[in-house]
């Protein structure tokens, strides 16, 4: 589910099943009658959170694992136990994986082309980079930043 269709046009490029957050019930119901029994909320946004707790089946888990932009969540702990949900939030755990994930570079391949959109932002230009992020402009996925 994404908001910005440029963002979409190029997950479907790589064969992911795509959808604009409003169309998300529909896009879910083609997919599943009951949920779905894990769900990635990587907006941080309370709308992301919310989609991703209305989409997840009873018993399922919630993994938030963007960086919060509110002080709550977009659910609340009667929610959460109602559903019988397990809520996991936290970074992304990068470190504690690598010596599992490093043996699979080159047989695991990664369409950075799509993903990756610009390849060597310099440092100094991150502040405007996270504002056009931040202000979904078109053509925008992933950066990477260089340090000069």
């Amino acid at each position: 589910m994404d908001p910005v269709e440029d963002r979409r046009t190029r997950a479907d490029r790589i064969g992911v099943r795509t959808a604009h957050p409003s169309d998300a019930d529909t896009a879910a119901s083609e997919m599943t009658d009951s949920g779905f029994p894990s769900v990635v909320d990587a907006t941080g946004a309370l709308p992301g959170q919310g989609l991703a707790f209305r989409l997840l089946q009873p018993g399922g888990v919630l993994s938030v694992i963007a960086v919060p932009t509110s002080e709550r969540f977009a659910f609340t702990p009667v929610e959460t136990y109602d559903k019988n949900a397990t809520l996991v939030a936290g970074r992304a755990p990068v470190r504690s994986l690598l010596d599992q994930l490093i043996p699979l570079i080159g047989r695991i391949t990664v369409p950075t082309d799509v993903i990756v959109t610009h390849p060597n932002v310099p440092i100094e230009e991150g502040p405007e980079a996270y504002r056009r992020f931040a202000a979904r402009e078109s053509g925008i996925v992933k950066m990477l930043f260089s340090f000069a």
